[in-house]
């Protein structure tokens, strides 16, 4: 999909700005934690848990192999649900990034695409951006 036919929307303009060296930090941040993206995502069926009463159904983010270390695993995420899906993606969910912030896993990275751009957020941003936002609350 081309820019012409597509908007570029404004999470999406910051992190073109972010790749080129200009763009604010905090503006980034501010915005992520705000944005609405879409990700892949698995349910499992939970069956006798301590401390619940009747059998659940829990979600687990889909995992991809970071681009950026062979080592750890990261969360896909984007504006365009049509990017996800090309993933493969079954099931597919909505999410704010300060709700996905509070629910990712431990050493787990954020990739943050579309299919003109992306940018990656490593293990050390997200706790760095985690312990800000305590701080601030």
């Amino acid at each position: 999909m081309s820019q012409s036919t597509s908007k570029i929307r404004p999470f999406q303009q910051l992190v073109m700005d972010m790749q080129q060296g200009e763009g604010d930090q905090a503006a980034f941040f501010k915005t992520f934690l705000n944005t609405e993206f879409y990700t892949a995502f698995a349910k499992r069926d939970v069956i006798g848990k301590e401390g619940v009463e009747e059998n659940q159904t829990e979600f687990d983010f889909v995992l991809f192999a970071s681009q950026q270390n062979s080592d750890k695993q990261t969360v896909v995420i984007s504006e365009q649900a049509s990017y996800i899906q090309k993933l493969g993606a079954e099931q597919i969910m909505s999410i704010k990034g300060g709700e996905l912030l509070q629910s990712i896993y431990p050493d787990v990275e954020i990739s943050i695409a579309y299919d003109n751009c992306g940018i990656g957020m490593p293990v050390d941003m997200i706790e760095w951006l985690k312990g800000a936002i305590k701080k601030d609350a």
